[in-house]
């Protein structure tokens, strides 16, 4: 089984380019659809996506990606992004970006309750992990990621931090 990862050459002023646009998508419209503005958006920006490593700091800067990584059969991230060189990758979670997609509003509470779309991203990373675990000693998870232990880091993106107070982004 070969590996689906794709190799990127990093190029700073590529990536530069991308968070530009990045930072223009971000400021068009208050609310960003998961699969009409961000993931589409992620898929032609490979060094911006690639950047998403720095997020792990054992990965830095990601030599592959992956879009729509397939964790055998039954799940789907968004993106994986890693070094198969160091053994250590990052799966990647979008969801809307819009003012409610992290906390719902709650009558006569102070402090809002994660919304459904929040516990829903946070059981899938808790569902690929549990997978990665269970398939680890599989010839496709070696012809994946290569021998060896491997780690793994998640980051969901989701949400707009311009309506979180300073409590609910501590949060």
């Amino acid at each position: 089984m070969a590996s689906v990862l794709e190799t990127i050459v990093f190029e700073p002023a590529r990536f530069l380019q991308e968070l530009q646009a990045f930072d223009d998508l971000l400021k068009s419209k208050a609310d960003l659809s998961e699969r009409e503005d961000i993931q589409p958006f992620f898929k032609k920006s490979k060094h911006l996506t690639a950047y998403l490593g720095t997020f792990a700091s054992s990965i830095g800067v990601a030599t592959e990606i992956c879009f729509e990584y397939e964790f055998f059969g039954d799940f789907k991230a968004d993106i994986l992004v890693g070094s198969k060189q160091e053994n250590e990758f990052c799966v990647v979670e979008f969801e809307d970006g819009k003012q409610d997609t992290i906390f719902k509003k709650q009558k006569k509470r102070k402090n809002p309750e994660w919304s459904a779309r929040f516990e829903h991203a946070f059981s899938q990373i808790v569902d690929w992990f549990y997978n990665l675990e269970d398939f680890k000693n599989t010839q496709g998870f070696s012809a994946t990621f290569g021998p060896g232990h491997t780690s793994f880091t998640a980051l969901m993106v989701m949400g707009r931090s311009a309506s979180l107070d300073d409590i609910k982004r501590s949060r």
